[in-house]
């Protein structure tokens, strides 16, 4: 069937619809009016659907609700209370893509299938967990932190996502990349972890946790995107039918939260530097060569499509191997001893991220590193990219981004373009669209000097840069036990007369939770596919033979994004 601007879904609006050739799909783009919730799915003939619930989470510090919160919605809900609903569900659905993941601004749950009954089972499953979880004190502790006291008496700290960012910040790499370019950002969101750094998420009280959810987890500050060939009206229904209409219109703070700008950071005058340690482990002190000094630049706004394909491209020209000009630079330069990981284009943040690194050096090399990148940039603004280079460039991007790729979802490829502009308001097709952007790149490149002026507007000419270096230090984990250990004298100071006691029961009490068993009735009710629901033909794949004098050719007309493929 056709749709058309301005017509209604029951409670829906359809706001616009807009062809998308090169993805052979139409964007149809729904608000429900009484809760202000958008939906945009992208409309085709694949039968590998895909939804995500997707919030906007900005954090306000380093305590990790956000991240917890991604954990603990999963853990039990108003229709399926118990403890880990999602290990039920997956013996009984033969999903594609089933996850959660947090990002220093939003959070996401994407699932997909190609059975159109497991479609609506991981739906209702995944829908109920976002907007109705129980958020138990429990869950909390388990997934998040939680007290208690060892056999010595001594105040200690365990969680999953405790733990698990403990992990990250004894990663000397992760400490370079997360300050790479949260450094850029000191009067952003984006400064702060939302992953969570264990020394915050330590004072992470049950109550923030709660409010976390209550402030961001309202329909009018979600956005549900679909993909492929189920019709709009059926998955719209449901979401009204299942979750939405139990929500009543926004109230001011929520609709506050849904329309909160993530403002841009004001641009400096001048460079900074910021200076870390991280775990030595198997590497050597600051003055044996194990530290990693990165050069970071804030660039430009994800909101221009042009520009930040233009900025991939130029990520290429300069990084993309080993004969790419500012890699060889930096390899051959024998400051260190190889290209940082971490360098390259981050597009995860509303503006975009651009790092060169050097790993296996010594902190000492600062000012040469920085030099040595300066001039290696400065040659090719001033003698120019040769042609075959940025050609080779364009051509690797492009392929890039039109191979579909086997091992997970085109839908989930395409999700997180559209939410890059769609999470500040701009429309989905805004960032989701590649082909006419990619036109577009490749005209500017024949003009002379096109990649030479963006090094220069956006790196040379650029302050807003920062220098990270990250230098392995042995006395690094005995500062961090240190801090814990005034912590938990602190910690300790401030109970109240019965709080070991408070906290002995909750352990005993989460404890009483974690050996319990689930109602099997409660398990039964977790909605799983049955041999009826599945297809009982087997796809045949249409091969059409060429005949002639060579040997049997054969031809399989099938999408896949303008790339030719012969075996």
């Amino acid at each position: 069937m056709g749709y058309s601007p301005g017509e209604r879904y029951g409670s829906f609006a359809l706001r616009s619809v807009t062809r998308i050739p090169e993805y052979e799909s139409e964007g149809l783009y729904f608000v429900h009016d009484p809760t202000g919730c958008s939906v945009y799915q992208l409309r085709n003939d694949d039968d590998e659907n895909l939804f995500a619930f997707v919030f906007k989470t900005p954090p306000t510090d380093n305590r990790g609700a956000a991240h917890i919160i991604e954990h603990s919605v999963l853990a039990g809900s108003r229709r399926y209370p118990i403890k880990d609903p999602f290990v039920a569900l997956m013996r009984g659905s033969m999903n594609t893509f089933l996850n959660a993941m947090t990002y220093p601004d939003k959070t996401m749950y994407p699932a997909s299938s190609t059975v159109k009954k497991d479609f609506f089972n991981l739906l209702e499953v995944y829908g109920d967990a976002v907007f109705f979880p129980l958020l138990r004190k429990e869950t909390f502790h388990q997934e998040g932190r939680r007290y208690y006291f060892d056999g010595a008496g001594t105040l200690e700290v365990d969680g999953v996502v405790y733990n698990e960012m403990k992990g990250n910040y004894s990663s000397h790499d992760s400490i370079a990349g997360e300050w790479s370019y949260r450094s850029l950002f000191p009067d952003s969101v984006y400064r702060f972890d939302s992953g969570g750094q264990p020394e915050e998420i330590r004072d992470l009280t049950y109550e923030e946790f709660v409010k976390f959810h209550e402030r961001w987890y309202h329909p009018s500050n979600c956005r549900v995107f679909l993909y492929g060939n189920i019709p709009p009206e059926e998955t719209l229904t449901f979401l009204h039918e299942r979750f939405l209409r139990r929500f009543g219109a926004p109230l001011p703070e929520h609709l506050a939260a849904a329309r909160s700008k993530i403002e841009s950071q004001p641009r400096w005058s001048k460079p900074t530097r910021v200076r870390l340690t991280s775990p030595a482990g198997d590497q050597t002190d600051s003055g044996g060569g194990g530290a990693t000094i990165t050069v970071n630049w804030l660039t430009a706004s994800i909101f221009d499509p042009l520009l930040v394909l233009s900025l991939e491209v130029l990520t290429e020209i300069l990084l993309a191997h080993s004969g790419s000009p500012l890699h060889k630079a930096v390899v051959d330069s024998d400051l260190g001893e190889d290209l940082s990981p971490i360098s390259g284009l981050d597009t995860d943040t509303m503006e975009l991220v651009f790092s060169v690194g050097l790993r296996g050096t010594v902190p000492s090399r600062a000012d040469a590193f920085e030099r040595l990148v300066e001039s290696a940039l400065l040659d090719l603004a001033r003698d120019g990219i040769p042609p075959d280079v940025v050609t080779g460039a364009l051509r690797r991007v492009e392929f890039r981004h039109r191979e579909v790729k086997g091992g997970a979802p085109f839908g989930l490829r395409m999700l997180g373009r559209a939410v890059r502009g769609w999470l500040h308001d701009e429309p989905p097709e805004r960032t989701l669209e590649f082909e006419p952007w990619m036109r577009k790149v490749s005209e500017h490149a024949k003009r002379e000097g096109y990649f030479e002026s963006l090094i220069r507007a956006f790196l040379l000419d650029n302050p807003h840069r920062s220098t990270v270096i990250v230098v392995p230090d042995p006395a690094h984990v005995e500062r961090e036990e240190e801090r814990y250990d005034r912590w938990r004298n602190r910690r300790v100071g401030e109970l109240e007369a019965d709080g070991k006691k408070r906290i002995d029961e909750e352990t005993a009490a989460f404890q009483r939770f974690q050996s319990a068993s689930d109602d099997p009735a409660v398990v039964a009710t977790i909605p799983s596919l049955s041999l009826s629901d599945l297809p009982r033909e087997v796809e045949r794949v249409p091969l059409n033979r060429i005949d002639g004098e060579a040997p049997a050719f054969y031809t399989l007309e099938h999408y896949t994004n303008g790339v030719v493929y012969v075996d």
